[in-house]
């Protein structure tokens, strides 16, 4: 089972899931993808690289990327081992 629906399972009540179900999966995305970051720190990586990595769909991933955009003095631009365009924690 995967962290996030290991995560999004917890959030559930005896009706189904919690009101608010897309934006705390987005929270719980960013957060996994900004510590899976920080703990390879000094290294770029895309979006599809770290959605294989954590196994979680690409389409959650791209979404917290790209506001990594906008994180000033944490995140840097650069390029993945694949060749793609990517962000690394720290210089």
């Amino acid at each position: 089972m995967s962290l996030l629906r290991y995560h999004l399972g917890r959030q559930s009540g005896p009706g189904g899931p919690a009101i608010g179900i897309k934006a705390m999966t987005h929270d719980v995305t960013e957060s996994l993808v900004l510590e899976w970051l920080r703990n390879h720190h000094g290294k770029a990586y895309c979006s599809d690289s770290i959605a294989r990595e954590l196994k979680q769909d690409v389409g959650l991933i791209r979404p917290v990327m790209s506001k990594l955009v906008f994180a000033q003095h944490a995140y840097w631009a650069g390029h993945c081992d694949c060749g793609n365009r990517g962000f690394k924690h720290g210089r």
